[in-house]
């Protein structure tokens, strides 16, 4: 009897010492499926960055400690002629790939290519994610806008975006252009 209570004051104490790990709650605030009706967004080849096709324009409500977005995009898309499918996001009229930098896939500063292809490409999964640094207030507007280079025409269909969103303990350590930050 005397080993169990020592066994088991040992894994209390043991317990005890242990220090926590530092999960984050991560919350979603907007679930969204778009364009399962036949219908999709549709931009010409007139239709590129500086002429973008608005197609999901919400304003969500996050708590006061929330200071971190992720928003994400899953679709199909299609592009034509050779075209590449361009896509910017933004929350609260700000880029969420604020680097003010072009990708060296040729995507100008705010914007990531999701599709493109020497010929037609049909019917192809595309996703993405952001990660957006937020200041604190109740409500936040999310838009996501699609266009083409100017060489064809492009199509998403069948698209779901998710908005979520988490308090992390040092923001500014997060959503950065480099390499891998080191916890925070």
């Amino acid at each position: 009897m005397k080993q169990i209570w020592q066994l088991a004051t040992g894994a209390i104490a043991l317990l005890l010492l242990v220090s926590p790990a530092r999960a984050q709650n991560i919350q979603r605030f907007a679930a969204n499926f778009l364009m399962f009706d036949g219908a999709e967004v549709d931009a010409l080849d007139t239709n590129t960055t500086s002429n973008p096709i608005l197609f999901y324009d919400r304003t969500i409500k996050v708590p006061a400690s929330v200071n971190l977005l992720y928003v994400t995009i899953f679709g199909t898309t299609d592009t034509h002629s050779g075209a590449r499918e361009l896509i910017n996001c933004q929350a609260d009229g700000v880029d969420c790939n604020n680097t003010g930098k072009a990708s060296s896939n040729g995507s100008p500063a705010g914007w990531v290519t999701i599709a493109h292809a020497a010929t037609d490409l049909h019917d192809v999964a595309a996703s993405y994610g952001w990660c957006v640094p937020i200041k604190k207030k109740k409500s936040h507007k999310i838009t996501l806008r699609l266009a083409s280079d100017g060489t064809g025409e492009v199509f998403m269909e069948q698209i779901h975006v998710f908005v979520d969103g988490s308090k992390l303990k040092n923001p500014t350590l997060a959503c950065q252009d480099g390499d891998i930050l080191p916890d925070n």
